[in-house]
């Protein structure tokens, strides 16, 4: 078996009110590409997100700029 590859998701800080946003996307996200271990972190360095994966082999391939699109709309 396999070990599952590492989906990073870093994103700005979040202001207190965004919390709930960003926690709903982490679920969505982990819904969607249970093939992957997805983790979320704040990174005051950038001004939108960075999409990052570690690991890959023999995995479907995510396709990164659908996903960009779809969290600019939360």
């Amino acid at each position: 078996m396999n070990a599952k590859p590492i989906f990073l998701v870093r994103m700005p800080k979040p202001e207190d009110d965004d919390r709930d946003k960003y926690i709903e996307m982490m679920n969505q996200l982990e819904f969607k590409l249970n093939d992957y271990h997805v983790l979320l972190a704040f990174d005051n360095r950038i001004e939108t997100a960075a999409f990052e994966c570690f690991n890959v082999k023999d995995v479907t391939e995510i396709d990164i700029e659908s996903l960009r699109k779809e969290f600019n709309l939360l």
